[in-house]
């Protein structure tokens, strides 16, 4: 299930309310502009060279030519969660949190 929080962030959660307790679980964040925060140090709408010099090499790295080129990084957060900043040519446009 999709939830709007605020103009820039949208969280992605499981309906467990079919098992033992009436409880979702999150499962993604997802921020885009105009979020002022940051993830890891990441910003909107850094650039590419920006991401890789705060965070370092990435422990993986996709590169998708749709319309524009669109590059995926994935960072770990902790032990269960990852930093997804995706970027085009304008710099990053999104982050996603994931476990």
């Amino acid at each position: 299930m999709r939830q709007r929080l605020t103009k820039s962030v949208v969280i992605f959660h499981s309906d467990r309310s079919r098992q033992s307790s009436n409880a979702w679980s999150l499962d993604t964040i997802r921020v885009d502009a105009p979020f002022a925060g940051d993830v890891l140090g990441v910003k909107i709408p850094d650039s590419v060279d920006q991401v890789t010099s705060k965070l370092g090499k990435p422990i993986s790295k996709v590169t998708v030519p749709l319309f524009v080129k669109t590059q995926t990084f994935q960072y770990p957060i902790d032990d269960s969660a990852y930093a997804r900043p995706i970027a085009t040519g304008d710099g990053v446009q999104t982050i996603f949190i994931v476990r």
